[in-house]
């Protein structure tokens, strides 16, 4: 708690200094659509029950954001004239060893802390499995960057569907943190460096902690989490021999390239190395596809699910300063057949002065999902609502936002939420940077 008030007042005074200013992102946003509508994002501070996974991205992109912003207010990305080429070489050898010294361990670090107490942490506590050990490594290029999140778990304590999403509660937590940065990238129009260095790590750590690892049998007395997740899905149907898997690692490599095609990815590579790199701006501008006052821009990606992998096409609409998300998922037909889901997100639903509405809705069909000596039967369909309303408090001439969530789900897997059937809570406070 005393971290999340030092974080607040960190926020109450770098959105005092932004205020009254215009970024350079502005102008050229202009010129970049004269149709588009955009609006500022939103950073939140939020807490709920579990500390759940929702709830810890919101905080540490917040922690993030003002890291940067004081960052780039004390140190600034742009020294001198960078007219002529030695200025230009100076500049950007400047810029790569702020990048390289401060940028990298602090994008590096939120990743890996994100990834294992908002994300294996997340679902150790929601099956309230106690003294967790979470440690952390220096980041790069300091050290390896690395970090670890273990319990002792006595048998029978949790099924193996629960255990699998433990396992994969990491890679899940850095889907909930780009899908939080894509959202504001398309809200606001512009793509910030240092957001999109952390989407860039974010990305790169997730593909290739799979891609790196090595088959089972190679590697017989320690698993890292990718290959218990094959080692479990296996043996929870029936298949037990490790050098007989009916799904194999290299099957999940392969379907995994599919995150390759993120339009994200690259717009964020670019931004780093055009916007920040070459140019020393802190922001750029986020090109969509336009059509009239409509903007719109597709995805693709997997997601590691307790019944095995999904595919994703993630729509992005920016329509009339409303943002617009629509997630069509299938699930892979390697145990199970005929399974997915389809979820829908609208912010500023309904937009007044002092008010606002955001909406969410989830709805899928699953396989069988054992949760504590019962199990939702094959072909089981199951849904989530949830509701965000945006109070705008005036506080002198600082806009801030009172930010309160609440939701059902009924039992199902849904990126980012418990398992099991629950209302669902959140509070928080938001503000314009």
């Amino acid at each position: 708690m005393k971290l999340r008030a030092f974080i607040l007042l960190l926020l109450i005074e770098q959105l005092s200094a932004t205020a009254e200013t215009t970024s350079s992102a502005d102008t050229s946003l202009e010129e970049q659509s004269e149709t588009a509508v955009f609006s500022p994002p939103r950073s939140l501070l939020a807490i709920d029950r579990d500390l759940s996974m929702r709830s810890g991205v919101a905080n540490l992109l917040t922690a993030h954001r003002l890291v940067s912003i004081g960052e780039d207010r004390l140190l600034r990305t742009n020294w001198w004239s960078e007219e002529n080429l030695t200025g230009r070489i100076t500049g950007i050898a400047g810029r790569y060893l702020k990048m390289a010294l401060l940028d990298l361990p602090v994008d590096y670090f939120t990743v890996v802390l994100a990834h294992e107490y908002y994300g294996h942490g997340a679902r150790y506590r929601e099956f309230n499995i106690t003294d967790i050990d979470y440690g952390y490594d220096r980041p790069p290029p300091y050290g390896n960057g690395g970090g670890w999140a273990s319990a002792s778990i006595n048998s029978g304590t949790i099924t193996d569907t629960e255990l699998l999403v433990i396992l994969t509660g990491g890679l899940e937590v850095h889907q909930q943190l780009n899908e939080s940065l894509r959202q504001r990238w398309v809200r606001s129009g512009t793509i910030s460096y240092r957001e999109a260095f952390l989407y860039f790590w974010s990305w790169q750590i997730g593909f290739n902690y799979v891609q790196d690892s090595v088959p089972l049998e190679q590697e017989i007395e320690h698993y890292n989490d990718p290959q218990n997740y094959i080692q479990i899905l296996n043996r929870m149907n029936g298949y037990d021999d490790i050098t007989a898997l009916h799904y194999q690692l290299a099957d999940l490599q392969t379907q995994m390239k599919v995150d390759l095609f993120d339009p994200f990815l690259f717009l964020a590579i670019y931004s780093q190395l055009t916007g920040y790199l070459w140019n020393g701006n802190p922001d750029s501008n986020m090109p969509m596809l336009t059509f009239g006052t409509v903007s719109y821009l597709p995805l693709l990606r997997t997601s590691l699910t307790p019944f095995g992998l999904a595919f994703h096409l993630d729509n992005y609409f920016q329509i009339d300063n409303r943002l617009l998300q629509v997630d069509l998922s299938l699930g892979d037909d390697a145990f199970y057949t005929r399974w997915g889901g389809i979820g829908i997100e609208v912010e500023q639903l309904v937009s007044l002065d002092s008010f606002d509405l955001d909406l969410r809705l989830a709805g899928w069909k699953q396989p069988r999902l054992d949760l504590s000596g019962e199990s939702i039967e094959v072909g089981e369909f199951g849904g989530a609502i949830s509701l965000r309303g945006n109070y705008r408090q005036q506080w002198e001439r600082l806009p801030l936002f009172l930010v309160i969530e609440a939701g059902l789900k009924s039992r199902g897997f849904l990126e980012g939420y418990t398992l099991e059937r629950s209302p669902n809570f959140m509070f928080g406070i938001a503000a314009e940077i």
